[in-house]
């Protein structure tokens, strides 16, 4: 709002004291200002290059002084529909309208074009587990575990080069036309392992073809990561954004198998040759492919469980609050 720190101040315009033009400090934009109804307090301003380079306008806003405040770096900028409030210089408030429409029921009796239709469990899940060592505080991958109901897939690092070849060897058997669809679990994938997997998707390739991958992130966290290609799609999600607690805890809850235990003191801090001990390979691995499994018969129970109740798939629903959300639009919502 203290004009005097924007820039210098280059000329009036038509001699109008009403209309300003400050140079942007260390930059060739120009502010051009008009003070509205003779009101210093209050002024449209707009952000552009000199008219002689190009006539394109970047920034437009209005500035209204808070008079409840005496200084200048007090006020109220407007940007469209958007409010942005300044006290002392620091942005204490920020208002950004949205628009939104009534709830609408979801018919999940009906298609989009208002055929019946019969609603169908749909099982296409498959987990997948990282562990992982410490090495100098560092944490690095060691095995990657993949469960599609049926078979397990494990990925050792001694059987590998490096990294990169283990990760890219796990996650292209998923890239098989008959996991189309298929929706693949991580417990805790947000926080920890999405870490490493992302760092992995973008040497995938399907055909010698690059694979297109869009994630969605809210919060700081994966939400939904999908993965296409050719015709085909699959999709990484956080299995503890639907379940809130840890592995161990689900297992006695769904009154399943207690979950392993595994001291990764044995693998911390060991080179390459000495994880490719036996005895260690098949503890680890029958510890990770436990974990998977147990996760799978969670998820693959609470999704009757949802089903049974609700007629509705957890695979539509990446979030617990987007599960609730649509189990209230389906069978709680008026349709007037």
């Amino acid at each position: 709002m203290d004009l005097d720190t924007w820039g210098t101040k280059i000329s009036s315009i038509q001699e109008n004291d009403n209309k300003i033009i400050i140079r942007k400090k260390g930059s060739k934009y120009i502010y051009n200002i008009e003070i509205i109804n003779n009101n210093p307090l209050t002024y449209n301003v707009t952000l552009s290059l000199p008219i002689n380079e190009i006539n394109e306008i970047f920034l437009t806003f209005k500035d209204i002084q808070n008079i409840s405040f005496n200084n200048l770096n007090s006020f109220t900028r407007y940007i469209g529909s958007n409010e942005y409030y300044f006290i002392d210089g620091e942005l204490e408030l920020r208002i950004n309208p949205k628009k939104t429409s009534f709830l609408e029921l979801n018919n999940i009796h009906e298609n989009k074009f208002g055929k019946k239709i019969i609603p169908q469990l749909d099982n296409k899940i498959i987990t997948l587990d990282i562990e992982t060592q410490v090495i100098n505080n560092t944490i690095k991958p060691i095995l990657i575990s993949i469960y599609d109901g049926i078979t397990h897939y494990s990925f050792y690092l001694p059987d590998y080069k490096n990294k990169l070849e283990m990760f890219n060897s796990a996650l292209n058997i998923l890239l098989y036309p008959k996991y189309n669809g298929y929706k693949i679990y991580v417990h805790n994938l947000s926080n920890f392992d999405g870490i490493f997997l992302m760092k992995y998707f973008i040497n995938l390739k399907y055909n010698n073809e690059n694979v297109y991958i869009k994630p969605i992130i809210k919060d700081g966290k994966f939400i939904n990561i999908n993965i296409n290609f050719d015709r085909y799609k699959i999709s990484f999600r956080d299995s503890l954004l639907i379940l809130l607690s840890s592995l161990n805890k689900l297992s006695k809850a769904f009154t399943l198998d207690n979950k392993g235990k595994f001291d990764f003191n044995k693998v911390n801090n060991l080179t390459i040759e000495e994880l490719n001990n036996n005895k260690l390979r098949e503890e680890i691995i029958k510890y990770c492919n436990l974990d998977c499994k147990i996760l799978y018969d969670i998820l693959i129970k609470f999704n009757q469980f949802i089903f049974d109740l609700y007629e509705l798939n957890i695979n539509n629903y990446p979030t617990l609050p987007s599960l609730a959300f649509g189990i209230y639009r389906s069978k709680y919502l008026n349709k007037k």
